[in-house]
């Protein structure tokens, strides 16, 4: 299992982070990273979304795995058994409240399989997308 974590402080409730985060729909509203998001964050749901790999946008599917209200989002794909030996991810957003006015946010991803492996050193470049959509994130909540 290879992985991806960033971690930022955002000065605001989790609750508004959470209202952010939850809005898939409007995630271009405020991010350039993850677009395009067609869901209504419903766990074992399937949805569409595009998210810049290296300044291309790159069409995805996915299902929600878990949504815990103010807590914790996470997605991943949904390949039958034998395509996850090769590659398989969760992706995932954790708000952790510091205090009533600030929260530790956590966003990343577990990749298994052969692929993560092979294609490590590019898959590794992604946290710096990470890290904007985290910048985003902080930006739109602390308004």
């Amino acid at each position: 299992m290879k992985g991806i974590k960033t971690e930022i402080t955002i000065n605001a409730p989790k609750e508004k982070i959470w209202a952010l985060l939850s809005d898939l729909d409007n995630y271009q509203n405020w991010n350039n990273i993850i677009t395009n998001v067609k869901s209504s964050l419903q766990v074992d749901r399937g949805f569409r979304f595009k998210i810049d790999i290296f300044g291309q946008a790159v069409p995805m599917t996915a299902k929600v795995h878990r949504a815990d209200e103010n807590q914790y989002l996470g997605w991943g794909n949904d390949y039958q058994s034998w395509v996850k030996m090769i590659l398989a991810a969760h992706h995932y957003f954790e708000i952790i409240e510091i205090s009533e006015s600030q929260c530790k946010f956590v966003h990343a991803e577990q990749f298994y399989g052969v692929v993560p492996f092979v294609l490590w050193p590019i898959i590794n470049k992604m946290g710096k997308s990470y890290e904007r959509f985290n910048e985003s994130l902080k930006s739109e909540a602390e308004k």
